[in-house]
Order: structure tokens, then C-alpha cells, then sequence
């Protein structure tokens, strides 16, 4: 197995502009190879590649993972019901933020306030008692 980038390699792999996409195209193969989604989301995105940040959807929606998902829709966008099923699952694996944020891309006011009394719930007393 490939040794992977380190911090400052990314950083010239993502932002540099000598490397070539078939390059950048390699390491986020590395990255998914390891677990490391959002890194090889992160290279896909620099190279534009929808095709591949569309096989990356599924990954997203199945364990609730607002994050990537929101960072894939901007190439391959996702559709109502690939948002819906993604609100459901982050609530099923308790990502009450991440449900939110799904819901709210879905604009269910509805199902935002709800949530939002949830999580005011779950922390009395802090800063999102204003929300």
C-alpha cells in the first residue's frame, strides 16, 4: 500500500498547480482505500471528477453524513429523495445536526423546528437555546 500524503503533501495536492489530475486522481484512490472519505472527496472535487464523486453519494446517504454530501452535491448533486433518506439516516445514528442541515436543504421547516427543540433540548443552557 501506498504511503499516504501527509498534511502539507495535501495541501499541494489540492491546491498546487503542476500536479496532474490522473495524479490527484490516484491519491483519493489511497484516501478511500483507508477509510478517509472526505479527503478523497476533497481531491475529486479538484479535479472535477462528477462521475467519481457520484459513486461517493451512496457512501454518504448510508451512514447520514451531511458533511461529504453537502461537499459532493456542488458536482454531483443529490436528489430530494437521496437528501431525504440521508436526513433519516443521520437521525437513525443520532447526527441530529446533520438530519437538520439534510432537512433544511429539503426546506421542511417543519421537520427542522423539530429538530431544533431536540437539540435545545439535549444541551440546556448553551448558545443554542438562541437558535
Amino acid at each position: 500500500m501506498a504511503k499516504l500524503p501527509n498534511v502539507l503533501e495535501k495541501r499541494s495536492v489540492l491546491y498546487g498547480k503542476e500536479i496532474a489530475d490522473s495524479k490527484v486522481k490516484d491519491i483519493a484512490k489511497q484516501f478511500l482505500a483507508n477509510d478517509q472519505l472526505s479527503d478523497a472527496i476533497d481531491c475529486f472535487r479538484k479535479i472535477k471528477d462528477a462521475e467519481e464523486l457520484g459513486k461517493l453519494t451512496a457512501a454518504a446517504v448510508e451512514s447520514g453524513d451531511f458533511f461529504s454530501a453537502n461537499k459532493i452535491h456542488e458536482f454531483a448533486p443529490l436528489s430530494d429523495d437521496e437528501w431525504r433518506t440521508l436526513a433519516k439516516n443521520a437521525e437513525k445514528h443520532n447526527k441530529i445536526f446533520f438530519a437538520k442541515s439534510a432537512y433544511a436543504m429539503l426546506e421542511d421547516e417543519e421537520k427542522v423546528a423539530e429538530l431544533l427543540e431536540k437539540i435545545k433540548a439535549d444541551f440546556p443552557g448553551s448558545y443554542l437555546e438562541r437558535l
